[in-house]
């Protein structure tokens, strides 16, 4: 009697119980959600880790675009009588303004050096007032914008955008009649989880020179 009962129990115990394949299945499934989990929350991490940094890089160069924007808005006459903009290419301008409040025009010359953004700054020296190119101070803007591409400035005259015939303005037509530019800057996003492009356009109106005659 004692060993029936025995066996009953021994029976009950290993149907109630887990078989060996049901415990394996079950750490398996269980390592499965870990892996999952570990993989989740490394993507949003490095989401999150890759937005920030574009953010980062996205504001400096923001930054750099609205004061050089702020400078050419202001274009004006040099201290020694010479026209707002002294040059008019497609990746450099050189032009004069009042860029650091002293009541003195500097002359100012933003240019593509590979993918390097360059400005280049003269103070006015002298009386009669001149500009000294040799003392030129040339910093580095910024490293991250990509050559090869559209134009870093375009031009145009004071009828646009209604003017669609003569605009964008050719090389030779740009000094006396533009009173618009167009900044184009493509940017090269990188960081150690991205890597891609971004385009700025920034559309600027030369204030001082709307009454200019063409």
């Amino acid at each position: 009697m004692l060993d029936k009962n025995r066996h009953q129990t021994g029976h009950a115990y290993r149907q109630a119980g887990f078989t060996f394949l049901e415990v394996i299945m079950a750490m398996f499934m269980g390592a499965m959600v870990v892996t999952v989990g570990f993989a989740v929350n490394k993507m949003v991490t490095t989401n999150y880790a890759a937005g920030f940094q574009e953010v980062q890089q996205l504001d400096e160069v923001g930054m750099i675009v609205r004061r050089w924007v702020n400078e050419l808005r202001e274009a004006r006459d040099g201290e020694n009588g010479a026209y707002p903009i002294e040059v008019a290419a497609d990746n450099e301008v050189i032009f004069y303004s009042d860029v650091d409040n002293d009541q003195k025009t500097e002359r100012v010359r933003y240019y593509l050096d590979g993918n390097n953004l360059r400005r280049g700054l003269v103070e006015p020296t002298g009386d009669p007032a001149g500009y000294n190119l040799a003392e030129e101070n040339v910093k580095l803007v910024s490293d991250k914008l990509v050559a090869g591409g559209e134009p870093l400035l375009t031009y145009y005259n004071k009828d646009y955008p209604g003017d669609t015939v003569n605009n964008p303005l050719s090389l030779a037509n740009r000094l006396l009649n533009t009173r618009v530019i167009r900044i184009h800057v493509e940017v090269g996003l990188s960081s150690e989880f991205i890597a891609k492009n971004f385009n700025w356009d920034s559309m600027v109106q030369l204030r001082n020179l709307a009454n200019k005659i063409e």
